[in-house]
């Protein structure tokens, strides 16, 4: 990255996002001058979060606080509460534990406080409604003054025990939230800002913005869509200063040798909104050996979605000749080793419990329970309908008796990210039983122990 990489980026940023009626648009004077404190939970070794966590703040006068690798032993929102942040970047699995743990308390209330909790989400609900009616000939709904309408109904006191109750103004950068997950969140008055990057860029290039919802390009960077060829996916193109320098190292790759001329492809996709959101980047798909083109983290975020007691997927493709998937269920960490244990989670037990399948820990899910290796069969098809070409289907799956853990390097510690070379190697013999001597043919009719394809 060049200093003008940096420095443009975070001035344009400030300018367009950080502002100070952007950010509180009905806050007074007095509150405008409080101190600015900033908790962020980005890996420094993304060039956007080198802006975001050390340019930006120094640009704007804000104090920044960086978690620590504790936080997903149950700190979160205790460090919410001490920090009291007035702007809060996170990553979508931060936002997803905070949620998990608020159902989770939800879920061990009693009758009656459920009853009222439903009712104060029922009533919030008819007042959006209510409210979006009357504005519905406008070109622009309002969502901040939606949202101050519904403070009245107890967001602030629940914003408060989240340690959200300063907080101003909330940013999500890897990636879409579900569609329950980010219902939540509005419910309680938190509206969450996605913002657009790409690893080969020195920050964000599209914020949504706090009024309208829509997406703005920050000054000097430049944003289109192409569509490709299959599916519904379209490639996000990239343009302008904000493009970092380093891949004049390697020109061959992208294949032009003007900076500010070069388009960075990344991956793009409708939403259940028909709203286009970025997905991943190039760098992140897989190709088999006979050329086909995966998005392997979108593919494997699909099949948890499919199947939630899943804690972590890994897609096995490149250069073999069809695709396969480890798994990891959601499994208790010991306290004194940090290790992971085959003990599932509570969470996982409910999840088992209520899909009429009898498991404690992972040891349970042998081959003989049927209505478990059914479900994930059934999960996989459904995946390999959305991939489209049996080219690309997933044939082979294998469930590890351990959850990946940050201890042996498997997740990396802050962007919890899976450390996918390291992976390979520990279970290679896990991985290679699923690669016969024999590789499958295309379409051809064989029957592997764990072949989902459904050939006879």
């Amino acid at each position: 990255m060049s200093h003008d990489n940096l420095t443009f980026m975070a001035t344009s940023f400030k300018s367009q996002i950080w502002t100070e009626e952007s950010l509180k648009p009905n806050q007074t004077k007095r509150e405008m001058s409080m101190e600015k404190r900033m908790l962020s939970y980005l890996s420094l070794s993304q060039a956007y979060s080198l802006v975001i966590e050390i340019l930006l703040p120094i640009a704007s006068g804000t104090t920044v606080f960086f978690v620590g690798p504790d936080i997903w032993e149950g700190q979160l929102v205790k460090t919410l509460q001490l920090i009291k942040p007035t702007v809060f970047f996170a990553t979508s699995r931060t936002w997803k534990l905070m949620y998990d743990k608020i159902k989770h308390q939800f879920d061990q209330l009693t009758f009656f406080e459920k009853m009222l909790i439903t009712n104060f989400k029922s009533t919030t609900e008819q007042l959006v409604n209510k409210v979006k009616s009357t504005i519905e000939n406008q070109n622009t709904v309002q969502n901040f003054s939606i949202r101050s309408k519904l403070n009245a109904f107890g967001q602030k006191k629940l914003k408060k025990q989240l340690g959200l109750h300063k907080c101003s103004a909330f940013f999500i950068l890897d990636g879409p939230l579900s569609t329950e997950v980010q219902e939540f969140y509005f419910d309680i008055g938190v509206s969450i800002r996605n913002m657009l990057n790409s690893p080969f860029m020195s920050g964000p290039h599209l914020a949504e913005d706090i009024e309208s919802g829509d997406n703005i390009e920050l000054p000097g960077c430049a944003t289109s869509f192409q569509s490709n060829l299959t599916n519904d996916n379209f490639e996000l193109l990239g343009t302008g200063r904000h493009v970092c320098m380093g891949i004049l190292h390697d020109l061959a790759t992208f294949d032009n040798s003007d900076l500010f001329q070069i388009d960075l492809h990344v991956s793009a996709a409708k939403d259940e909104a028909d709203n286009f959101v970025l997905t991943r980047s190039a760098s992140d798909m897989s190709q088999l050996s006979n050329g086909y083109f995966v998005h392997t983290e979108a593919v494997e975020e699909l099949i948890k979605n499919l199947v939630p007691v899943f804690s972590n997927c890994m897609l096995i493709g490149p250069n073999r000749p069809y695709f396969s998937v480890l798994m990891t269920l959601q499994t208790v960490t010991d306290r004194v080793t940090k290790k992971s244990t085959k003990k599932l989670t509570l969470s996982a037990h409910d999840w088992f419990k209520r899909s009429g399948i009898l498991a404690n820990t992972t040891a349970d899910l042998t081959p003989s329970n049927t209505l478990w290796y059914e479900m994930v069969d059934n999960a996989l098809m459904l995946v390999n309908r959305q991939l489209g070409s049996k080219a690309a289907f997933i044939v082979q799956w294998t469930l590890l008796e351990t959850d990946f853990s940050v201890l042996n390097g498997e997740i990396e510690p802050t962007t919890k990210t899976l450390n996918r070379e390291l992976i390979m190697k520990n279970y290679e013999k896990e991985i290679e039983s699923m690669y016969p001597d024999s590789p499958l043919p295309t379409l051809a009719p064989i029957r592997f122990p764990r072949n989902i394809l459904g050939f006879k």
